[in-house]
């Protein structure tokens, strides 16, 4: 009865309330707005992060604190991550050279690598699909034979898909080595992650002059909403039961802690590191627009709330007369402050909707144009374009915070309505 009186007096009442429900709406729109853009950006960024650093977790072997990262029992770590019991969607094995003194020479021109990393492309190449590619692609990799260059790269050496690199570099033991590739794709790459290309892995490491069954890193890509802190943490508890393993780290300040306290006496020690330990800097600008969004959206709720109480305030005025005849025809203080409340709940809903409807249609219109050529927006971009996402939790939060400010602004104006006598209201002139 109260449901269908307050839905009642919105439709009737729908001039009166204009104001508050744009205001709502306004409130629902920005709330979208901001939470899509922000969950896109950190949703693009960890794609291309989870992409370059073989995975959410990553399994890596240290003799130094520097160059030897190898894994000298593959089969152990393979048994410590099934007997963890973590959930993992894929794989990912590779072999990385650090060397920055790697070089890419092609028809005179020469390009140094921020690193050359060898990948198990059995494993791999529907995820490298995935990448923003210029020309060309991952699906000849297989052969062991080709290179994937950034499309800087492939700028500054004037080099084309098909064309025939020279790739120099030290082998393990310091020896000067070379091998010829074909450029099979060229991807466009934000600049954190540039200067860095891909290749088949025994290829990499017959160059580097190791096994080429050998591997430097296994990466583990887990299930959507998987925590990867948790998940490395428990892999690492099983690690170290069988072999010696660095302190578990969550941060890259933690990791240098570690291995200045445990690499020192030339044993290979082994590390679980998730992803967060990767993204050193990155992760500070995820944590910073987090923080921005947040903020944002806290100082508009608390301007909502305040247009809201602004607004209430004026309409229960209006609305005095018709207060007196509800309370002289038997409507109890508690039924007429909830017949208030109930309005401004739904007014809260409506705006909500409003809101995330007309922020959703700005989103899908964000992510039509391409952004490629955009230097600054490449990491946030998938395939030159802004991801269209809008997280349910944030949305829920959002739309509950809303509600609440609705709610809250309309409880000081609702309590002053229910107090009033009927007689005085109804003698009252608006």
């Amino acid at each position: 009865m109260i449901l269908q009186l307050a839905v009642r007096n919105l439709i009737r009442q729908a001039e009166r309330f204009g104001v508050l429900f744009l205001t709502l709406a306004l409130g629902g729109w920005l709330f979208v707005i901001l939470l899509g853009t922000t969950s896109s950006f950190s949703q693009s960024l960890r794609d291309r992060a989870v992409r370059y650093f073989a995975g959410d977790v990553i399994i890596t072997g240290y003799n130094d604190r520097s160059v030897d990262r190898w894994i000298d029992d593959e089969p152990a770590v393979d048994k410590a991550i099934r007997d963890s019991g973590v959930s993992i969607h894929s794989w990912a094995r590779r072999s990385v050279n650090y060397d920055q003194n790697t070089t890419l020479y092609f028809s005179g021109t020469s390009q140094r690598q921020r690193r050359l990393i060898g990948v198990d492309w059995t494993l791999e190449t529907g995820r490298f699909k995935g990448l923003d590619f210029v020309s060309g692609g991952p699906e000849e990799m297989i052969r062991g034979d080709g290179i994937l260059i950034s499309d800087s790269t492939a700028k500054k050496l004037k080099a084309r898909v098909g064309d025939q690199l020279l790739i120099a570099m030290s082998t393990k033991t310091g020896q000067k080595n070379t091998v010829n590739l074909k450029i099979r794709g060229i991807f466009r790459d934000a600049s954190f992650f540039g200067y860095s290309s891909y290749v088949d892995i025994r290829t990499l490491n017959q160059a580097l002059g190791v096994s080429g069954t050998s591997v430097s890193e296994i990466g583990l890509i887990l299930p959507p909403g998987a925590n990867p802190a948790i998940a490395a943490h428990r892999i690492w508890e099983a690690l170290k039961k069988t072999k010696p393993v660095v302190d578990f780290s969550s941060s890259e300040s933690e990791l240098d802690r570690a291995l200045s306290k445990n690499i020192v006496d030339g044993t290979r020690k082994y590390a679980v590191l998730p992803l967060a330990v990767r993204l050193g800097p990155i992760q500070e600008i995820l944590d910073a627009l987090n923080a921005v969004t947040w903020s944002l959206n806290l100082l508009f709720l608390v301007i909502v709330l305040v247009g809201v109480n602004n607004t209430y305030r004026m309409i229960v005025f209006e609305r005095i007369r018709e207060i007196g005849t509800l309370r002289a025809l038997g409507m109890s203080k508690v039924r007429l402050g909830l017949l208030f409340l109930i309005e401004a709940g739904l007014l809260g809903l409506a705006g909500a909707a409003a809101g995330w409807i007309v922020g959703n249609f700005f989103l899908w219109v964000a992510s039509l144009p391409d952004f490629g050529d955009n230097v600054l927006m490449a990491m946030f971009l998938k395939r030159g374009h802004f991801v269209w996402t809008v997280p349910w939790i944030g949305l829920f939060a959002a739309t509950s915070s809303l509600i609440l400010a609705a709610l809250a602004g309309a409880g000081g104006p609702t309590l002053r309505a229910a107090s009033w006598k009927p007689v005085d209201a109804l003698r009252h002139e608006a």
